[in-house]
Formats: C-alpha cells, structure tokens, sequence
C-alpha cells in the first residue's frame, strides 16, 4: 500500500520508538539505513542553516550599516571603543558559530 504525505506525516507525530504502525520493514538494519540516509541528507542544509544565521548575526552586529547594532550604540567618535567592542563580539559570535557547528556534528 502506498502512503501519501500526510498519512506518513501523521503516523511520524503519532509514533515513538522505531516501529511505524501498518508498516514492516524487513528488519532492524533497514530501519537504521533509512535513518542513517535521511540524517545524512540533513547535514549540508544543517551547516548552511548554521552558517547563514551566523553571517546574518555578524551583519546585524557588526556591519557598516547606520542601522547595524554596533554603528547604532557606539558613537564614530569613540573608536577604541568601537574596536574592543567589535573584537568582542566577533568572538562570541566565533564562539557561537564553533559550538553550532560541533552540535550538528554529533546529531548528523
């Protein structure tokens, strides 16, 4: 029997465990290669996710748009301050970034 999108949908929302009711796979090692090849299709879009957000934050953060966060709090005038700000927030932003990146290691 063939399933369309929204049985399959309802039946993954509905089940716990690996057994999907009303279907047999033919054993454990099937159900682990369907798996193991789905979460394999998730890392590339998992680190452009990762590295997209990450960009957007640096825009956002650090730009040299008027409405960027750093060019809206720090006046032009105090540019020491600015650097050591910038450094700083690049590193957390860095830091970010790193711990995302070992994150979608371990669950891909």
């Amino acid at each position: 029997r063939a399933y369309d999108v929204g049985e399959v949908k309802e039946m993954l929302e509905n089940t716990s465990g690996r057994d999907f009711p009303g279907i047999r796979l033919s054993s454990s090692a099937v159900c682990q290669e369907l798996i193991g090849e789905t979460v394999e299709l998730w890392k590339d879009p998992a680190y452009a996710s990762s590295k997209t957000i990450h960009n957007l934050l640096r825009y956002h953060l650090l730009g040299d748009s008027p409405q960027s966060a750093i060019n809206q709090f720090v006046h032009p005038r105090y540019k020491k301050l600015k650097r050591a700000v910038f450094s700083i927030i690049t590193k957390h932003v860095n830091k970010l970034e790193d711990e995302s990146i070992q994150q979608i290691a371990k669950l891909v």
